[in-house]
């Protein structure tokens, strides 16, 4: 990171929108030594942006924002007086929230797409960055083109592939760029861009493009709730899902990616494209019903905890149950369409007393049903709890010492919604432990054999 360009020059770049796709490019440009300006309307933010301060919890972001700023390679404005001097590529990347009917709302998208238009700078190349519907593409250009007029600007499609938590990395080192023009000299700009990034690129039409985007975050969705749904299985068969998805991942037609079970998917991306490309496909006349099922699944997968939890406590009523983990993911602040949220929520609908804990989320991005559960320390969280929920992935939860935790405890169940723990380590200190789709444990012997090839 922060490696200077290996092909051709500075590029003046500007980015609308400082959310996490937009200031993670735009910082992660700065680092390439591109000379970069980020617009926000959010002139508060903007004004914490220019001190140095980060917004979001991203591994790497904060110190490469503050660097790049040092260096006066990175800017932060609120408006866009300037834009005309950054005009070499302007990308688009503010949010595209889920609509009625999942169709996503592009209202900051055409505002956004609207000012640029009247503000770059004549020829200047604009890119859509944010997720929007292919079918939307033709006429998001149609209104570009009406706002500039006879300045002639170029329109592009340029998707983020982005995991919340490996941002920077995935900026820095792509595993491929996927560029959509039907203009050479955007598809030049983009291609000498990206030249110094050396991974593939794949250019093709913007519909083509968006499509990619789409496509790919619901194929590893469905993934995810294939996965969930063997789990389930294996949870009636007895069987040990560890053991069977280590045995299908070494297929190399299916690999290991992907196939961690658990309580579903959430995030920013995953649910808010599923039910995109659902209402895309229905847009023009076609019934995806792979996806819907995906979808379907992962709506319903979180009540395996409460199923479970409501078998081994005989009740959840009065019950008393520490739920960790807020966030959608390990090393994130962000809540969209977490699944702690329905379990907590259905927790406190059954009578439960809960209570929640979070390394990186703070109680101001907490609605007022979950905030009340909040407590200030994993000890205060876990204290007289009838049984402990994990919720997500986080690093912390690997590292929690069981005992200490067995100590102050009332009752003994640890319920792993992520199948992240060491279940050993849970069993001596003197606790239960459900995993999902995982036998009890000891019960089975998962792990590559040693060399030889074998078991016994």
């Amino acid at each position: 990171m922060g490696s200077e360009p290996s092909e051709g020059g500075i590029v003046k770049i500007a980015v609308i929108g400082t959310g996490y796709v937009g200031l993670t490019t735009g910082v992660c440009l700065a680092s390439r030594g591109h000379d970069v300006m980020c617009v926000d309307t959010d002139v508060a933010k903007v004004a914490a942006l220019r001190s140095g301060q980060c917004p979001i919890v991203e591994n790497g972001l904060a110190a490469l924002l503050r660097r790049n700023l040092q260096l006066g390679r990175l800017r932060f404005d609120s408006s866009l007086e300037t834009l005309g001097d950054y005009s070499d590529l302007v990308f688009i990347a503010v949010g595209t929230p889920e609509g009625d009917g999942g169709e996503p709302d592009l209202t900051y998208v055409r505002l956004a797409l609207g000012q640029v238009a009247a503000g770059a700078s004549p020829g200047a190349v604009i890119v859509i960055k944010s997720t929007v519907p292919p079918t939307a593409l033709a006429a998001l250009e149609v209104e570009m083109r009406s706002v500039a007029g006879s300045r002639q600007m170029v329109f592009a499609v340029n998707p983020e592939f982005l995991r919340q938590g490996m941002a920077v990395a995935d900026t820095v080192h792509p595993e491929r760029v996927v560029i959509g023009v039907s203009d050479a000299e955007a598809r030049n700009r983009l291609l000498e861009l990206y030249a110094p990034f050396a991974v593939p690129v794949v250019v093709t039409d913007p519909v083509s493009a968006m499509t990619i985007k789409y496509v790919a975050n619901c194929f590893l969705a469905t993934k995810i709730s294939f996965v969930n749904e063997v789990a389930n299985l294996c949870e009636r068969l007895g069987a040990d899902v560890d053991a069977v998805t280590q045995g299908i991942g070494l297929d190399s037609r299916i690999g290991s990616k992907f196939l961690q079970p658990g309580i579903g998917f959430g995030g920013s991306c995953f649910p808010k494209d599923t039910v995109g490309l659902l209402h895309v496909a229905r847009s023009v006349g076609y019934d995806f019903r792979v996806l819907a099922s995906a979808v379907a699944v992962n709506e319903h997968q979180y009540k395996v905890v409460l199923d479970h939890l409501a078998s081994r406590l005989g009740s959840l009523q009065g019950k008393v149950v520490a739920v960790l983990g807020l966030a959608f993911k390990g090393g994130t602040d962000d809540t969209r369409e977490t699944r702690s949220f329905p379990i907590v929520r259905g927790l406190l609908s059954a009578g439960s007393e809960v209570r929640s804990y979070d390394t990186y989320v703070v109680r101001t991005r907490l609605p007022g049903d979950v905030v009340t559960t909040m407590q200030g320390s994993l000890a205060a969280c876990v204290a007289g709890a009838d049984a402990v929920v994990i919720a997500n992935d986080a690093a912390d939860w690997a590292t929690v010492d069981w005992k200490s935790v067995a100590h102050v405890m009332k009752g003994t169940l640890i319920v792993d919604g992520r199948n992240t723990l060491d279940a050993d380590l849970v069993l001596e200190a003197g606790l239960e432990y459900w995993g999902v789709g995982r036998p009890d444990p000891g019960k089975l012997w998962v792990g590559l054999p040693p060399q030889g090839g074998k078991t016994s």
